[in-house]
């Protein structure tokens, strides 16, 4: 699961590079391929979708890449404080008589898990897919402001 809490932006450049590297290996070092029984066989790839999380005075925008997933394909849940978006990028086989010689480009089943702060209006969270890219924007709670309360006489 990833917080937005991490402080990468806050770094000097290069210690920021590095530790948004890091976080991105962390990442795919616990995010198992879920492929059944493909899974013993070198078919089977972990597919985790590079993220970026922003914000601003009103709202978290969460932002996958997805290139060549239908919009279909991709589900989002939010339970308590996670928000999940899980999905399938399916690999297209090549066609009889083609060889294959490079394959870089991973396919399979993806899960991401963000925990959300605890300011956001779940309610009214707001998706939306264009280009291959998946917005999500989770707007946050106003924060109260003090009111004054006048005081009448009788």
């Amino acid at each position: 699961m990833t917080r937005f809490q991490f402080p990468v932006r806050n770094l000097p450049l290069p210690i920021q590079e590095i530790a948004t590297e890091m976080e991105h290996l962390v990442d795919r070092m616990f995010t198992k391929p879920q492929c059944g029984d493909k899974c013993a066989t070198q078919e089977a790839i972990s597919y985790a979708p590079a993220m970026d999380v922003t914000e601003s005075d009103k709202q978290y925008v969460i932002e996958l890449d997805l290139p060549g997933v239908k919009s279909s394909d991709v589900k989002l849940e939010i339970h308590e404080d996670k928000l999940t978006i899980s999905g399938n990028r399916v690999a297209v086989a090549p066609a009889e008589g083609v060889q294959r010689h490079r394959e870089e480009r991973s396919f399979g089943e993806f899960r991401r898990t963000l925990i959300l702060p605890k300011q956001v209006d779940t309610e009214k969270v707001d998706a939306h897919f264009q280009d291959g890219v998946l917005s999500v924007v989770v707007p946050k709670i106003p924060k109260v402001q003090p009111k004054t309360i006048e005081i009448r006489t009788t």
